[in-house]
């Protein structure tokens, strides 16, 4: 007769991470965080909404060059934070590092100048940076994005400032806003830019 040995593998954290490791600059977001990680989420989403401030998504993927055009090449997010390849159809393509250069891409692509003007949209999502991994630095991070077309006075300033000073204190963090100025491009001939 046929009998079946069944053999117990002691299962440790040591061997599960021998055997799976998580990338190196990766987190996970276990249980007990997540609670923090979506009170995060509903209020960033909650104070876009009251100040007029509409939900969008954009893909992880997009174009290489769109971050190259609006970036520029030589930018330390092009040339040493963006992960970057050839898919299978021979596109260069990058996994999103910051969220402006999608919003800008949906603005134009979906002719919303042709929209009452501000068009307010926010953002909430994670970006993909490559960054040599040291204490309190992920690859991968969540942002909140508040994005305003078509507002050129210092109106559109003034209330991002508010609602992240607003974010931060319905949080229960302590925060001051200090603000500076460099002026206008007539002025910049009295900073040394090259310092």
């Amino acid at each position: 007769m046929y009998k079946k040995k069944i053999v117990k593998i002691k299962d440790t954290k040591a061997q599960r991470k021998r055997r799976f490791p998580r990338l190196r600059g990766m987190k996970d977001i276990l249980f007990e965080e997540y609670r923090y990680f979506n009170l995060l989420k509903k209020k960033a989403s909650q104070l876009a909404a009251t100040y007029g401030y509409k939900q969008i998504e954009t893909p992880l993927l997009e174009r290489n060059d769109l971050y190259a055009g609006s970036t520029g090449k030589e930018s330390d997010i092009v040339s040493k934070e963006l992960y970057s390849f050839v898919d299978k159809g021979e596109d260069k393509v990058a996994l999103r590092p910051e969220a402006t250069p999608s919003l800008v891409r949906v603005f134009v692509e979906h002719g919303m100048a042709e929209l009452p003007q501000p068009v307010k949209m926010f953002w909430l999502g994670p970006l993909l940076r490559y960054e040599k991994p040291r204490q309190g630095s992920f690859k991968q991070h969540t942002q909140f994005d508040l994005e305003i077309f078509g507002e050129e006075s210092p109106v559109a300033d003034s209330q991002l400032i508010l609602i992240a000073y607003n974010f931060f204190s319905e949080l229960q963090i302590d925060v001051q806003v200090q603000i500076n100025s460099i002026g206008c491009s007539s002025n910049y001939k009295y900073y040394n830019w090259n310092v």
